[in-house]
């Protein structure tokens, strides 16, 4: 058995999630054109919020391998 659950949730009239071009991506969800956030922007602005900071999340990097050995 396969469930999929598709959630709409409101957000502010703001071009969150862009193409290459620079125009909204959008989507057909329900017969309508909406506009769609991807996950990866959700996760952006989870990583850029100052709770995440505050509890020392993380951070990205290509040199993991120079800083664990700057640690050590």
């Amino acid at each position: 058995m396969l469930i999929e659950i598709h959630g709409i949730q409101n957000h502010s009239p703001a071009n969150l999630n862009r193409d290459d071009l620079g125009s909204p991506k959008t989507c057909y969800f329900g017969g309508v054109l909406r506009s769609r956030i991807s996950s990866q922007c959700i996760k952006r602005s989870i990583r850029t919020s100052d709770e995440f900071t505050a509890l020392c999340g993380g951070i990205r990097t290509r040199q993991l391998g120079k800083l664990i050995s700057d640690l050590v």
